[in-house]
């Protein structure tokens, strides 16, 4: 199923606000990133192919906002 670019808007969305609680209760930022991750290649195989810059664009921002550091432990 392909998101519309609303759809997919509020979808990244719900992951930053999920992201948010998720690193106040972070102890150990490797399984952070795997959950993560996951969650981001879902999101974006389902962006059309015109959107799917746009969601890794947003998936960058909601990482240096909510777990700096953390796209260097990969």
């Amino acid at each position: 199923m392909t998101l519309t670019r609303q759809a997919l808007d509020a979808a990244l969305d719900r992951l930053e606000r999920d992201v948010a609680e998720w690193v106040t209760h972070l102890r150990e930022p490797r399984i952070f990133r795997k959950q993560f991750d996951a969650l981001c290649a879902d999101i974006v195989s389902q962006a059309a192919p015109e959107d799917a810059e746009h969601a890794r664009d947003r998936i960058r921002v909601i990482l240096a906002r909510h777990a700096p550091g953390s796209e260097r432990q990969t």
